[in-house]
């Protein structure tokens, strides 16, 4: 995801943008600015870039390179910091459904723990992955479990469950080596995490599709797939995939 190096920006749809002091952001197209919050300081050394933003209610959780940032978001106007959470990993992507937040680690570090050091991609006992976290309390978000994933989890895509009772989370990841033991080449596939509710501490990943482009392929009741064909004078389709950026999961019916 782009890298963001400034705090949460709060705007609003207005019927027509306002008149602005040269050194205030401008904004056009019914956007105005309400609000801005800096990086709290210990998210804000040069390498701490922010990624993705969760909504929950009247919150809005800020991802970070090395952690988390809880904002009320209540008042447009005056938002404020209600949790700082320092647990590095790189990326930093986030979810939230309910009372759980997933972390994007993507960064391999010693282990699971949120203060553990850096180490090499080289490095067998390395953690990447997702970690787990309760954000029922948000003024007090609680580290319950982490999962780990071949490659670590550049971005991941939540999606909860039909019953209500577990959350599935769809853990997208890339750049393989011979070199790192815990992301072979190749790397031709996301992983699927299964959180159910009642047991949040027995997470599993539970699957492992292929996202090659001719690995997997299927052939659903009464439709005809096959992998595609390249035109004329254009170079065959790559062999295998080194990885994904990103996944858009989408409920099903019955074929």
């Amino acid at each position: 995801m782009g890298r963001l190096s400034a705090g949460v920006a709060v705007v609003a749809v207005v019927a027509a943008p306002g008149a602005y002091a040269a050194d205030t952001p401008v904004t056009g197209g019914g956007v105005e600015l309400l609000a801005n919050v800096p990086k709290p300081a210990g998210l804000a050394h040069s390498t701490a870039y922010n990624s993705d933003l969760a909504f929950t209610g009247h919150y809005a959780i800020g991802g970070n390179y090395d952690g988390f940032v809880v904002y009320d978001i209540g008042d447009p106007a005056a938002p404020e910091v209600v949790a700082e959470v320092l647990c590095p990993g790189g990326q930093g992507d986030v979810s939230v459904n309910g009372d759980l937040l997933y972390l994007s680690v993507d960064y391999p570090r010693a282990d699971e723990e949120c203060g553990s050091p850096p180490v090499s991609p080289a490095e067998p006992g390395g953690f990447e992955g997702i970690r787990i976290f309760d954000v029922s309390d948000k003024a007090s978000p609680q580290y319950l479990a982490a999962v780990r994933t071949d490659c670590g989890s550049h971005t991941h895509t939540l999606v909860p469950g039909a019953d209500g009772q577990r959350d599935y989370v769809y853990v997208s990841s890339y750049s393989p080596s011979e070199k790192f033991p815990n992301c072979q080449p190749p790397h031709d596939r996301i992983a699927i995490i299964e959180v159910p509710h009642e047991r949040r501490r027995r997470r599993r990943s539970s699957a492992s599709p292929s996202s090659s482009p001719t690995e997997g392929w299927r052939t659903p009741r009464g439709v005809t797939t096959s992998p595609p064909t390249p035109s004329a004078g254009s170079p065959p389709p790559h062999a295998s995939a080194t990885g994904c950026c990103s996944t858009s999961p989408t409920p099903c019916g019955r074929w």
